[in-house]
């Protein structure tokens, strides 16, 4: 509701895409919504996109296990930093 992580880490808003775009399948990819963080190497993150109007039904839709799984193999830990 209120993002604020990407911004701690550098991100200036709207300069790329976020997780809301793919997820609502916009026609992001998921290689366009990885960002790597300034302050470490190994360091990557998703900013969080537009604020859609329906934010619980994009995390219950396909694309969001297909990000999971996606992700999980490229690298050795995910954070998930969401509302409870």
């Amino acid at each position: 509701r209120k993002p604020k992580l990407a911004s701690y880490l550098g991100y200036k808003k709207n300069s790329s895409p976020g997780i809301t775009h793919y997820l609502s399948d916009q026609g992001s990819h998921i290689d366009d919504i990885i960002i790597r963080s300034p302050f470490h190497e190994n360091l990557y993150y998703i900013p969080c996109g537009h604020i859609p109007p329906n934010p619980s039904e994009l995390l219950m839709g396909v694309f969001i296990e297909n990000l999971i799984h996606q992700l999980s193999q490229d690298f050795d830990y995910l954070i998930m930093d969401s509302p409870p």
